[in-house]
């Protein structure tokens, strides 16, 4: 069979951005006898039901640009944006230089994105995408452009210093500023959240490339101030001025070199250094860890993301995020993940002659679910309403969560679940559920997961999807390493089930 009728066949209804398969060859193959129309005709239906559930056939063309003002100003989805960011920001490091005190007289803002707006924003957004209507090349597969395009192959590079990227058109950032005035850098938001201090900004260093030019200018301004908070990270986007997005690769997972080159020159300075992360991919480095007093992954956290995270460094908002996966010291370590086999990954134990690696630690730099707050909590007595059950029997597992600080805060409560003998190998452990809990000091919670025996099941042996007889542990904590309440349940007999209807997270009561 020849190609064109291969993505046709295969059930695939609609071919972007560039036409291989659904062209004149696959209408000739039809003409010809060679392809049954009905495939075709198949591939319209999908197509034509889908656009009439989106009500493209009543509504065929873009909003005017008064509706779509509408809805970029409702009150409503500015508050889901600005919630978003709040949750989502993580604060992975904290000896106690956060929340900034009060009496902070003069705060540099030091880095390429301080007083940036197009840093809020990642790959997959608007602006990952209007930027390159001024000038740079979009690095998403299948895309083609005109010969007289700004962004096509042949058009003048300039890169940053050190580096293959393209350098960022300052008509970048003036477009994002256009397109979401009432968005702040955080540079900007420091300013108003701290009207009594002295907020100053240099550029620094930038997102990639060695260009440490303005390294002087930069120190001179820390030299003078309580705080220095550093705008760390790379570019996320969808175009060859970025370093992290569609078809942009890179051998190393950590921090600009030159970044890290100033965080140890301006660590000599003896000031307080805040690390304020932006990329789509964590943050990991050996030198911030070292040298830096606190640590925010900021991620790219939006439109109100300068505020929010003004907010989270004065302490208006107490940070609650937790990561969703499990941060690699360096590119050798991966892969790292929490919900390794049994007898792998950071338990090798006796098995191995080292239980690290020669040259560093085999656990994650940052634990999957890591993420600290302005308060503590106590996660404790766990207990399992039922000590066994048949594959089928739900059953209730309970924890107490306990507000240990002084303010008010939120804390994720993690349950995760671990095999304990198994036909098949398993993880050594499994997140099975969580809650965000919300408390004020002293306050305790209860949280109870509901969960079904389904939630353990795995593919057997045969590619089944089976629930396995035998005696499993809960555990609850904070954080994926640090699991201090268990309880443990027995399945009592095997059952062969429809993987399509199993359980994927335990419900909370």
């Amino acid at each position: 069979m020849t190609s064109p009728a291969i993505p046709a066949l295969a059930g695939m209804d609609a071919e972007l951005p560039i036409v291989n398969c659904y062209n004149q060859d696959l209408v000739k193959m039809i003409e010809n006898g060679q392809l049954d129309e009905a495939y075709l005709d198949r591939a319209v239906y999908h197509t034509l039901v889908t656009k009439f559930k989106l009500g493209l056939f009543e509504h065929p063309f873009a909003k005017e640009n008064d509706e779509v003002a509408k809805i970029y100003s409702d009150p409503a989805a500015k508050k889901i944006s600005r919630e978003a960011a709040a949750k989502s920001v993580i604060m992975l490091k904290n000896d106690g230089a956060l929340p900034l005190n009060t009496e902070t007289k003069r705060i540099a803002v030091i880095g390429c994105h301080a007083d940036s707006v197009r840093s809020l924003f990642g790959c997959y957004t608007y602006m990952g995408m209007k930027e390159s209507t001024v000038g740079v090349k979009v690095t998403m597969a299948g895309i083609e452009t005109d010969d007289d395009s700004p962004v096509n192959p042949h058009a003048t590079v300039n890169t940053y210093p050190g580096s293959i990227v393209h350098r960022q058109p300052a008509a970048v950032e003036k477009l994002t500023r256009q397109c979401y005035p009432q968005a702040k850098s955080l540079f900007a938001a420091l300013k108003d959240a701290c009207p009594r201090a002295t907020v100053e900004y240099a550029y620094g260093f930038p997102y990639v490339g060695n260009d440490d030019t303005h390294f002087a200018e930069a120190l001179a301004v820390a030299k003078k101030a309580d705080v220095v908070v550093l705008t760390l990270g790379g570019k996320y986007g969808w175009n060859m001025t970025s370093t992290t997005g569609e078809g942009i690769d890179s051998q190393s997972i950590n921090l600009p070199a030159i970044q890290d080159k100033f965080i140890k020159q301006v660590a000599k300075l003896g000031k307080t250094l805040v690390g304020v992360h932006f990329d789509g991919r964590p943050i990991s480095s050996d030198v911030a860890d070292k040298y830096l007093n606190a640590i925010i992954e900021a991620w790219t956290p939006g439109e109100f993301g300068g505020e929010v995270l003004a907010d989270i460094m004065t302490g208006k908002i107490n940070p609650s995020g937790k990561l969703t996966c499990s941060v690699a010291r360096n590119a050798g370590q991966i892969p790292v993940y929490y919900n390794h086999d049994n007898g792998s990954g950071t338990d090798t134990g006796a098995s191995a002659a080292f239980n690290t690696y020669v040259d560093g630690p085999r656990t994650p730099r940052y634990a999957f679910g890591h993420g600290l707050s302005y308060t503590s909590f106590k996660v404790d007595h766990l207990r399992v309403d039922h000590d066994q059950v048949t594959p089928d029997q739900v059953f209730k597992v309970s924890v107490d969560v306990k507000n240990t600080g002084h303010v008010a805060g939120a804390e994720v409560v993690q349950l995760y679940f671990r095999d304990e003998v198994a036909s098949m190998v398993r993880p050594n452990k499994q997140l099975a559920g969580f809650k965000r809990v919300e408390l004020q000091p002293s306050e305790k919670e209860t949280v109870t997961f509901i969960v079904n025996p389904s939630l353990f099941a795995f593919l057997d042996e045969d590619m089944k999807w089976k629930v396995e007889h035998g005696q499993f542990t809960l555990l609850a904590g904070d954080v994926s390493d640090n699991l201090n309440t268990k309880g443990k349940v027995t399945v009592t007999k095997d059952a062969l089930i429809d993987g399509t209807k199993r359980q994927f997270v335990a419900q909370v009561e």
